[in-house]
């Protein structure tokens, strides 16, 4: 027995030096009965300190000071755009023209959001692992204050820039100042769907003075009609090009015509040339055109658009075609949202 004794106290040693044997390298074995590290209950459930139905929450935690709290405010920003998304997926609206299929697209509300003076850190918790958790809160009623006040503003706006369209009808700068109400009618429409999001505790109080979102829809296609514009186009096969202006216009609210005595002219000039082609199976066409709107009285040039490109096909009608329908395409499109930057820049 004694020889058993000396035997296993000889392995325990030799196995401990072949382990290390430097002892501040051996893992201590972690006591089981040890007190776990206590958090404040807002990390859990913020709701607790903070009712839910007057605060927007949100809880971060970063390596300093800054990190935590911008990765709070960031989280209740989160939570406040997923609420907003989920309602929004079934919220649709009636649009008069088909640009305006969205009229969330350029509105950050996540940047709005963050410029609110209420959204402040409330809480802060400094964790033995050097971790700090921030608690980021948001009074409902601020949002929804914040919102009613934009709606304000906008509207004093609208009627600012409906006012003077109906002082300049026939002219493109009446469906500007047109366009511009129209836009802030679709950011009030938005900020008027986030208020209820929000559901604050008390509805805020705002006026729209041009009616209703469809109201001023109607407005600003009344405005648009009563601008007309004659499109003349050169080397046209059957009038496609035409039409696809016709159609670019149309799409934005605005009448053409044939009649000379229209304010407005679009002068197209195309230009397409059979070119070589780099192998034997293919016939190639270039293309190139430009696209003026001009003022007839002042003969100044307004908007000015042109590109080129080349396009092949196996036969030479084919070819043909396909450039006509590629002019075509670039019109509805690309001419398209040129024209619609130009009604829609900020006045």
């Amino acid at each position: 027995m004694k020889r058993i004794s000396i035997f296993l106290f000889s392995f325990i040693f030799i196995s401990s030096i072949i382990a290390g044997g430097n002892p501040s390298k051996v893992k201590p074995i972690k006591n089981s009965s040890k007190q776990q590290e206590k958090f404040p209950t807002w990390i859990s459930n913020p709701s607790q300190n903070y009712n839910e139905k007057l605060y927007l929450t949100g809880v971060g935690f970063g390596t300093n000071d800054n990190t935590a709290e911008d990765d709070a405010k960031s989280e209740l920003i989160k939570i406040l755009d997923q609420k907003i998304s989920s309602t929004e997926s079934i919220k649709n609206t009636s649009t008069t023209t088909e640009e305006f299929s969205s009229y969330t697209a350029n509105i950050d509300t996540s940047s709005q959001l963050k410029s609110i003076t209420g959204l402040k850190i409330a809480e802060k918790f400094y964790a033995n692992d050097s971790k700090v958790y921030a608690l980021a809160v948001l009074k409902r009623q601020d949002v929804a204050d914040y919102y009613s006040n934009l709606i304000s503003k906008n509207n004093s706006q609208i009627i600012e820039y409906i006012n003077f369209a109906n002082s300049n009808l026939g002219t493109l700068e009446s469906c500007i100042y047109a366009q511009q109400a129209f836009l802030l009618g679709q950011e009030n429409e938005y900020y008027s769907f986030l208020i209820n999001t929000i559901d604050a505790p008390f509805e805020p109080d705002y006026e729209l003075s041009y009616g209703s979102f469809v109201q001023l829809s109607k407005k600003v296609s009344d405005i648009k009609k009563n601008v007309s514009i004659n499109i003349q186009v050169s080397n046209d096969e059957k009038n496609r090009i035409k039409n696809s202006l016709i159609k670019t216009y149309n799409t934005l609210g605005i009448q053409s015509s044939d009649l000379a005595t229209c304010k407005y002219t679009v002068i197209a000039n195309v230009s397409i040339e059979k070119t070589d082609s780099p192998d034997k199976k293919h016939v190639y066409y270039n293309y190139f055109y430009t696209l003026d709107l001009i003022d007839v009285t002042s003969q100044t040039t307004l908007h000015s658009y042109s590109t080129h490109g080349r396009v092949g096909h196996l036969n030479d009608q084919g070819a043909l075609n396909k450039t006509f329908i590629t002019i075509s395409s670039e019109i509805e499109k690309k001419y398209y949202a040129n024209l619609n930057a130009l009604l829609s820049a900020n006045k």
